[in-house]
């Protein structure tokens, strides 16, 4: 009798267990779904935030040079929905400022283009809060939230500005920016960050140097700074180097041109001595070419001289061209005037007067030296910058030219 009792409670201990195994794994299925569905529900908020601000924080970038990049950027935003629930305003912070290439950080600057250069960059911070939670509840977590953020540069990606096909390397300082010409001139309300340096290999800075606007090296090659101080506000980065080669067609200036228009010098000379088409001017002569088109084997420029052009002017050297001493003077300041296409292979420009054109000489080994400012665009083969060289991008210039768009936005961080 007892052993059958004794028996029998062995029995009923071992059958109070199985309904306590049951809720364990009860609960244990509960929890296992609350992760799976509500892990999941979480990822899916996180996607649609991401992708919002990412491209809240581009909407952003695409208006920075217009000082309506927080309108863009909110209005992007709160276009979209996260959970099924619409964004508003106050599930964003959008702050605009610089985007650093050497340190790879963004920090938040004014949204203001007086004076200095505009703010290169936007970050758009996205929060989603009272995620409501479906199977968590049960193990009392009610709601949850998720942020990410997105940050967009500014004419990034897209090299256009002061390019050496085949290596860029500076010797002193060098400063660049941009402006839109298509606004105005350069200056206070004008000044943008997409002063590029590109190179299909290496680009070496000796010197201090203060990039507004990307440095992009070729494809197994490198950015390859060493001086005392220097910055880049864009991208540092490589590049499938799939550059603008332009087609320049010598033979045909040569055989169809306003060279019958070029007149003697101030000084009453001919300014080829007899040897057309080798320009030379030296001492304190100077020469000033009507509007057109001209076709030159050779330009030397020396002393005081100076070559002046007043109005839209194309010249073609289908050789050197040396522009020292006044240098090459376009009168109306306006970049688009003045496009010079050089064959090379050496070109100089040193001079003292400011550069406003296009200087493209894709297979010749151009060096700009001394204190330079220019305004407009450079295209070496290999491009050497010696002395202390301030160059400011015109973006429509290089747009017509080359047909790259210098100012469209790219992700960054």
């Amino acid at each position: 009798m007892d052993a059958k009792r004794g028996g029998s409670a062995r029995y009923q201990r071992r059958g109070t267990m199985l309904p306590a195994a049951v809720i364990f794994g009860a609960f244990v299925g509960l929890g296992v779904a609350a992760l799976t569905v509500d892990v999941g529900l979480l990822c899916s908020a996180r996607s649609q935030i991401q992708r919002t601000v990412d491209s809240s924080a581009l909407a952003g970038a695409s208006g920075v040079m217009s000082m309506d990049s927080l309108a863009r950027a909110e209005q992007f935003g709160i276009t979209n929905e996260v959970a099924n629930e619409a964004l508003v305003a106050a599930d964003f912070v959008i702050e605009t400022g610089n985007w650093s290439g050497v340190t790879k950080t963004f920090t938040p600057t004014p949204e203001s283009g007086d004076g200095d250069a505009y703010p290169n960059a936007v970050r758009v911070t996205g929060t989603r809060d009272h995620l409501d939670l479906i199977f968590a509840k049960s193990l009392g977590m009610q709601e949850a939230s998720t942020t990410r953020f997105a940050t967009a540069l500014v004419g990034s990606g897209i090299c256009a500005g002061l390019w050496g096909l085949e290596n860029v390397t500076t010797n002193g300082g060098i400063i660049t920016d941009s402006y839109d010409s298509t606004v105005g001139g350069y200056g206070p309300g004008n000044v943008n960050p997409n002063g590029d340096v590109c190179s299909c290999k290496d680009i070496v800075m000796h010197g201090s140097s203060s990039i507004r606007g990307d440095a992009m090296y070729g494809d197994g090659y490198a950015f390859l700074p060493s001086g005392h101080s220097y910055e880049v506000l864009g991208l540092i980065d490589d590049h499938a180097c799939d550059y603008p080669y332009p087609t320049i067609d010598f033979a045909a200036a040569a055989a169809s041109n306003d060279n019958a228009n070029i007149p003697l010098t101030s000084d009453g000379k001919d300014p080829f001595k007899g040897k057309p088409y080798d320009l030379t001017l030296n001492g304190n002569d100077s020469l000033t070419l009507p509007p057109g088109t001209y076709y030159l084997d050779s330009v030397t420029i020396n002393g005081s001289a100076y070559l002046e052009v007043t109005g839209a002017t194309t010249i073609y050297v289908n050789g050197d061209a040396k522009f020292n001493g006044g240098g090459l003077v376009n009168s109306s300041q306006v970049a688009s005037n003045l496009t010079v296409y050089a064959a090379g292979p050496d070109v100089l420009l040193s001079g003292n007067a400011v550069f406003y054109g296009a200087l493209v000489a894709p297979e010749a080994d151009v060096k700009v030296a001394g204190n330079f400012e220019g305004y407009g665009t450079i295209m070496g083969w290999l491009l050497t910058i010696n002395g202390d060289v301030e160059f400011h991008v015109d973006e429509q210039l290089v747009t017509s030219l080359f047909g790259a768009d210098p100012v469209a936005p790219v992700l960054v961080d």
